[in-house]
């Protein structure tokens, strides 16, 4: 199996996407409004700071390849 771009991959299984779409929409919602709070919160300020530059329409520069 080739190494995954930035070190990690993961799987989600065709019951696993059928089991969260049979969830009603409003507990899917809070699902991501949680898991998005959790991930800012997690956030340095340098990512904080590139996704502002995002929402303002500015160019992000491409990362360099992992070697």
């Amino acid at each position: 199996m080739n190494e995954p771009p930035f070190g990690f991959d993961y799987h989600v299984s065709d019951e696993q996407i059928a089991t969260y779409s049979a969830l009603p929409i409003h507990v899917r919602l809070a699902w991501v409004e949680e898991t998005a709070r959790l991930v800012y919160a997690l956030s340095t300020p340098e990512v904080r700071a590139r996704w502002a530059a995002l929402r303002r329409g500015e160019p992000m520069p491409v990362p360099d390849e992992p070697t």
